[in-house]
């Protein structure tokens, strides 16, 4: 599955940011860029973009630009144009946006994933960040007090799953993928690949060496996740990514229903890998990108001479080395087990209430 990029100009932007919401969520390929007249005027990117989409009351004599219209009886009169209805439904606009697409690049059509099982990314623009801690500690909130069905994934580049659950060699995502590979009938069967934590999350045991999905590209990668969710056995599936920002990791980010990108609260206010991280995906998917990424500060102590001032709108998850417990299972190979009973688990239910909400 490939991303359609779209530039959509337009000086209205309450308009622009409820369409593209809408038609991103009804197909995740489908990701849009928002700009003005006046910044698309000297914009010098424009080739980077499938598509490129011009409101109506915006002048335009390009041909290869698709035109909003504001009338329907107006697209029977410029049939030679590319048109589209600016008040169509999310569901129209993303059947006439793959059209383009695909007529444009010759490229076969793209199906929207699966909307009934929920997608959460995480991510940071470094290491160490404690970004999986997080992500296991929310699968727990989910399935213990919500009563839901949650499969983590772990595409870091090195795995660190087997360090939160019981290893078992012949399920990891390996076999899985060889599998799937191999075999038309795959509904069902993935509990086959799968392990559980006494909680009841489920995931991959890691594999030897490097982590298989980071050799998928996106069409191998979406077919992956399609096929998960096609079980229908899952209500929400927590992707573990890592702070690259390749076309896979670019992908992820687009197509998933939220973002919870994750900073170590030390390095909060001094950090330019932050400040690039941000700045680039803003470049890449617009400012609309903010809508549903949620940032988190781990690690927080709370200073009364502090001079950072608390960020209302981010989720504060305080540092408690008492809601960890490590054990070893092997000789040389340790266990983490995670409290979200304590202090750190405060965090983890305001986070979730921020991720699940809608």
């Amino acid at each position: 599955m490939e991303i359609i990029t779209i530039i959509l100009v337009t000086d209205d932007f309450e308009y622009a940011k409820a369409m593209s919401t809408c038609v991103s969520e009804e197909n995740k390929a489908i990701v849009f860029t928002i700009i003005t007249s006046e910044e698309f005027e000297n914009y010098d990117k424009t080739n980077e973009f499938n598509l490129i989409l011009i409101d109506y009351l915006i002048s335009n004599n390009e041909d290869n630009y698709i035109n909003l219209i504001e009338k329907k009886t107006e697209i029977e009169q410029i049939k030679l144009k590319q048109t589209l209805y600016r008040y169509d439904t999310a569901e129209n606009f993303s059947k006439r946006l793959t059209l383009l697409y695909c007529m444009k690049t010759g490229s076969k059509f793209i199906s929207p994933m699966e909307k009934n099982c929920k997608t959460i990314l995480f991510c940071s623009a470094a290491g160490g960040t404690g970004k999986t801690s997080i992500a296991i500690a929310l699968a727990q909130e989910l399935t213990r007090f919500h009563g839901k069905n949650v499969l983590y994934i772990n595409y870091e580049e090195l795995e660190s799953t087997n360090r939160y659950f019981k290893m078992q060699e012949d399920k990891t995502v390996s076999n899985y993928l060889y599998y799937i590979e191999t075999n038309k009938d795959f509904s069902g069967l993935i509990d086959n690949f799968i392990v559980s934590d006494e909680y009841g999350i489920k995931t991959f045991s890691a594999g030897k060496g490097r982590n298989q999905l980071k050799l998928l590209n996106i069409e191998e990668l979406c077919k992956f996740i399609e096929q998960i969710q096609a079980v229908g056995e899952f209500d929400y599936i927590l992707i573990d990514g890592d702070h690259s920002l390749n076309e896979e990791m670019l992908w992820l980010i687009s197509i998933c229903n939220k973002i919870c990108k994750v900073e170590k609260w030390s390095s909060i206010g001094c950090n330019i890998k932050e400040d690039n991280f941000n700045n680039y995906l803003e470049h890449v998917f617009g400012k609309q990108i903010y809508d549903k990424i949620t940032n988190v500060a781990n690690c927080y102590i709370q200073q009364e001479d502090s001079c950072l001032e608390e960020d209302t709108k981010k989720i504060y998850i305080f540092y408690d080395e008492s809601s960890f417990r490590t054990q070893a299972r092997t000789e040389n190979i340790f266990y983490t087990e995670i409290n979200i009973e304590r202090d750190f688990g405060n965090g983890i239910r305001q986070l979730s209430t921020k991720l699940t909400i809608n």
